[in-house]
């Protein structure tokens, strides 16, 4: 099994986690994320690869396309671009494909809904399994899965959180804040005996 390193950069809404396999990003998702830890179980098996974080931090990026990728996520967090063409790795199913294919067409500042995405994708009925995709998203940003909001405009679900969720669309809106509402808070069922 190949060890791919993990190279560590540090935006300003928290730490994002890089690797690469045969010169493409395989992974760029956020630190500390069970989503994240998902998503490293799912490409190790995958890619046939074990992730490893270096003894002591990176200082200096392991390759040339974490280079290119952190240039990239530089230039994106400092508003200079909102798109990226880091050469990468797109490991997943179909459907998977399909929903992430959508998602790198929400411009740049915009979002859209699991609903809109499972009607654009024909699969109308699959908002949730919409949703569950972009909670296996590995390629945080490159894929913009953060553009992917609730119906009614309420930020739901994001491997970073939502803070960072809410911090990216932000960053990227001509707005000061978009007028998106709070997450509904759900009550607990209550356990069955």
């Amino acid at each position: 099994m190949l060890k791919v390193n993990i190279y560590e950069y540090d935006s300003p809404c928290g730490t994002l986690l890089l690797a690469v396999k045969r010169g493409k990003l395989c992974l760029c998702s956020w630190k500390g994320s069970k989503r994240t830890e998902a998503a490293m179980a799912r490409l190790s098996k995958l890619l046939n690869v074990e992730f490893v974080f270096p003894e002591e931090k990176e200082k200096k990026p392991s390759s040339k396309t974490i280079s290119l990728a952190i240039k990239q996520l530089n230039q994106y967090f400092s508003k200079r671009r909102k798109s990226f063409n880091v050469p990468y790795l797109e490991m997943g199913t179909e459907f998977q494909k399909k929903v992430w294919n959508n998602l790198k067409d929400v411009p740049y500042g915009k979002t859209t809904s699991y609903a809109d995405i499972a009607k654009e994708i024909e699969e109308p009925e699959a908002i949730r399994a919409v949703a569950n995709v972009c909670g296996d998203n590995a390629l945080s940003l490159i894929i913009p899965c953060h553009r992917a909001i609730g119906s009614d405009g309420s930020l739901v679900g994001y491997a970073g959180g939502l803070p960072v969720k809410r911090f990216l669309i932000d960053m990227e809106s001509t707005q000061q804040t978009l007028p998106f509402k709070d997450p509904v808070k759900r009550k607990a069922k209550p356990k069955s005996k």
